[in-house]
């Protein structure tokens, strides 16, 4: 066992310890709450200032040795009152190396395992994600951790209880990180557009070329999806169906009469809220290589549902291959995973991750110390 503090210092008052049961049982309990091997009768009575009598080596005379043997009771008896309440005292005798004495049993503290299948899980984060909107809530770190605990499950990610940081990096790659001024506005144009048929006028930030674009659109479809407001209908300027990022969005006008434009009966809705990112035509299709650890092979079945098995690895992980047409977004899923995930190929592919990870290492490390004058 290793060295005990041999000081008799307390944080407990001895006199109030020793008048007050229900005082005294508590501070044991709070002794030993944080001990993680178990510790022997006279440790826990030098800790408790007498409450519990002399330790046995310090019983050498007749008074001592009677208070050791009532002190020893009296321990006794609070373990089976705690053991009543559901809170065990356990002596573990060792042997073979193994250390001797108490320890309180902390499975009493923890709550039961709660089992979620993906469905119950998305319903319970909808639910704390209200909660956690209250001003002033206490707990709102620890739910926010729970959200973004629940959103990888709901995901397909298998995380233990040390993957706290995986959890939010996927929670915080998947939510709106950009926002508009004025997407408040901005959205209620849009959504009285779709309803009306009435053409819009929007000035247009696109992501690959950072310039803002006059476009004349016919608005087919608003939806939210991962915490991102996407419109699609037809886009004048490029004379074809486009999805645009509301917050994106600089300037917003209706332009014209309502029931301008008649939405094709053949339009199908949810299979845009159905593609992901990198399925967007940016660049010709390229098929990536990717090896998932089984904590996140889940997400062959959510996030990566278009991908092709390649291998079924013996530890439960997936090798997989995923085209992509805009292979940047495809990067950020991957480092997003903290590592669980791996490009494997193509060269252009690995070498971009690379950068990207460099450009990030880059952004958060410290500036480099000036140099000195010669």
């Amino acid at each position: 066992m290793p060295d005990l503090p041999s000081s008799r210092t307390s944080v407990y008052d001895s006199r109030m310890i020793d008048e007050a049961p229900g005082i005294r049982i508590l501070s044991l309990v709070a002794l030993l709450l944080d001990r993680r091997v178990p510790v022997p009768l006279a440790w826990i009575q030098e800790r408790m200032d007498g409450a519990y009598g002399p330790p046995e080596s310090d019983a050498g005379d007749e008074p001592s040795r009677k208070a050791f043997v009532a002190g020893r009771r009296k321990f006794l008896r609070d373990q089976d009152i705690l053991g009543s309440l559901g809170l065990r005292i356990r002596h573990l005798k060792g042997g073979d190396g193994d250390d001797e004495g108490y320890i309180l049993d902390s499975d009493a503290f923890r709550a039961p395992e709660l089992y979620l299948d993906a469905t119950q899980a998305e319903s319970v984060r909808l639910a704390a994600a209200l909660v956690r909107g209250i001003e002033g809530f206490p707990l709102g770190s620890d739910l926010s951790m729970a959200i973004a605990k629940l959103s990888a499950l709901t995901s397909g990610l298998d995380l233990s209880t040390a993957d706290g940081h995986v959890a939010a990096a996927w929670s915080c790659g998947h939510r709106l990180a950009v926002r508009a001024p004025n997407l408040k506005q901005t959205l209620a144009t849009l959504a009285e557009a779709v309803i009306e048929r009435r053409q819009i006028r929007v000035t247009y930030r696109s992501l690959g070329s950072g310039n803002d674009v006059s476009r004349l659109l016919d608005p087919w479809s608003l939806f939210l999806r991962r915490g991102v407001w996407h419109l699609v209908g037809w886009c004048h300027l490029r004379n074809d169906v486009r999805l645009f990022d509301a917050h994106r969005m600089q300037q917003v006008r209706a332009d014209g009469p309502a029931a301008a434009f008649e939405r094709p009966a053949d339009f199908d809705n949810s299979a845009w809220t159905r593609r992901e990112p990198w399925e967007f035509a940016k660049h010709p299709a390229v098929c990536v290589t990717l090896s998932l650890d089984r904590t996140v092979a889940g997400i062959s079945g959510t996030r990566l549902a278009g991908a092709r098995t390649v291998a079924q690895l013996p530890d439960g992980g997936l090798t997989i291959e995923v085209t992509a047409t805009d292979l940047q977004p495809l990067l950020g899923l991957v480092l997003s995973l903290w590592g669980r995930a791996r490009i494997l190929g193509p060269p252009e592919a690995v070498d971009r991750f690379a950068e990207l990870v460099d450009r990030v290492a880059a952004a958060h490390s410290d500036p480099p110390e000036p140099e000195e004058a010669a």
